[in-house]
């Protein structure tokens, strides 16, 4: 009889283990899993930062060339209006056709080249203003990026000492890394 409850016994505690490895066994393979996620979304948003850092750079770049443009423009309408004003004035004082009409054309055209100018000059507010989105976008997907690193830090220290704890705080810390990259990517 104590043979019996001894096999008894020894089978429920055999049982025992075998149904806490395997909890545990389901615990790592999710950590594995979860640590794999953290690592894919965090190396998209890395890249995704990067790409908002090069689209910035290309923007502004493009509105420094449009200012150069815009000055250019400015410069037009600069010369325009100096001839404008020395056909008026020498119309003053010796009144001619021919002053009249050349103090006329130069004021037309000197308005063209204020158009001209102040279009450039919007293009490049334009783009400076884009420049600042695409800036502000990659702070937060770079930021996106450094949480979901970490995470995966913390997630790989949490296998190694084996503490659920590690890992929640792991997740945590991805749940706002993914966050972070949604606000990025809008």
């Amino acid at each position: 009889m104590e043979d019996e409850t001894l096999r008894e016994k020894t089978r429920e505690v055999v049982a025992d283990a075998l149904r806490e490895a395997e909890r545990a066994e389901k615990w790592l393979l999710s950590l594995s899993f979860s640590i794999i996620l953290m690592a894919v979304f965090g190396t998209i948003a890395g890249t995704a930062a990067e790409e908002e850092v090069t689209r910035m750079i290309v923007l502004r770049n493009e509105a420094v060339l449009l200012q150069d443009k815009a000055t250019d423009a400015w410069g037009y309408f600069q010369g325009k209006s100096i001839r404008e004003s020395l056909y008026r004035m020498a119309n003053r004082l010796k009144p001619d056709p021919f002053f009249e009409r050349e103090s006329a054309r130069y004021e037309k055209e000197k308005a063209l080249g204020k158009q001209q100018a102040e279009g450039w000059e919007r293009e490049v507010a334009a783009r400076m203003a884009e420049s600042e989105r695409a800036l502000h976008r990659h702070h937060l997907l770079r930021t996106a990026s450094v949480l979901l690193q970490l995470a995966t830090a913390v997630g790989s220290v949490a296998a190694l000492v084996k503490r659920k704890s590690a890992w929640v705080i792991s997740l945590v810390i991805a749940l706002a890394g993914v966050l972070m990259f949604v606000c990025g990517s809008w």
